[in-house]
């Protein structure tokens, strides 16, 4: 009925919004280590 559709909607909405979350962090944390990994990496002196 209408009560378990929106019970399940609302799951299904607040799964989406975590792995959404979940991804954005992942992609900045991998794009921060790597920045941080080439400047490393990158000889500093002449």
């Amino acid at each position: 009925d209408y009560e378990t559709l929106r019970i399940g909607g609302l799951g299904f909405a607040v799964v989406l919004f975590t792995l959404g979350i979940l991804l954005i962090l992942s992609e900045f944390t991998s794009r921060r280590s790597r920045v941080l990994f080439v400047f490393l990496s990158c000889p500093t002196g002449p």
